[in-house]
């Protein structure tokens, strides 16, 4: 078990102020949005980069082999389906 100690908070009196709060620095945000601009830039460019590289891949090849082969194990597999449905059915 932990023991925590608390100090009474002491009520704000009249003579407490409020402080005041000095105003950002226009030019230090000013270049930290710059910076944080510039890497999302960076990181758009690679994107875009790594879409196009997706893209290329879902692409079919041009190769007949590949196709001829793709579309002939289409075919069996929705021939297998059928099969396997009618065999449910019956």
């Amino acid at each position: 078990m932990c023991l925590q100690t608390t100090e009474p908070v002491a009520a704000p009196t009249k003579k407490d102020k409020t402080v005041k709060v000095d105003k950002p620095d226009d030019a230090l945000l000013k270049t930290r949005l710059q910076e944080q601009d510039d890497k999302l830039v960076e990181r758009q460019e690679r994107l875009e980069q790594i879409k196009g590289i997706v893209e290329n891949r879902q692409q079919p090849s041009e190769n007949a082999d590949f196709t001829a082969a793709r579309n002939k194990l289409n075919t069996v597999r929705v021939e297998s389906r059928r099969l396997l449905q009618v065999g449910r059915q019956g």
